[in-house]
């Protein structure tokens, strides 16, 4: 898979949302008391979120074009046609010898 990375950044806290969040800081633990106006906060406070830009996904598989059943019927077809047309030739050649014995006996 290839993910594309986009990068956006903005100041946080806000200042709307700085005294709601002190507010929820101060009663969970005591040691972020030192946080007390935007400044301190916006250096020592960082919120991170990680998006993906679609849930999309690709799958890659990979397919034999040509099974061993081809190859075995290509063969078989291929030496089928080969065999065919040798017999065609024999039955050919002993049909024209036939001619020739059937001509020179004629002839006498």
């Amino acid at each position: 898979m290839q993910y594309t990375m986009k990068i956006s950044q903005s100041q946080w806290p806000s200042e709307v949302y700085l005294e709601s969040l002190l507010r929820k800081l101060k009663t969970k633990s005591h040691k972020t008391s030192v946080l007390t106006d935007m400044e301190s906060a916006r250096s020592n406070l960082v919120q991170l979120d990680i998006y993906f830009e679609t849930l999309d996904y690709g799958i890659t598989s990979e397919h034999p074009d040509y099974l061993w059943e081809d190859l075995l019927s290509d063969i078989g077809g291929t030496l089928g046609l080969y065999i065919g047309l040798s017999l065609v030739t024999v039955f050919e050649i002993a049909s024209f010898v036939w001619e020739l014995v059937k001509t020179s006996l004629k002839k006498k």
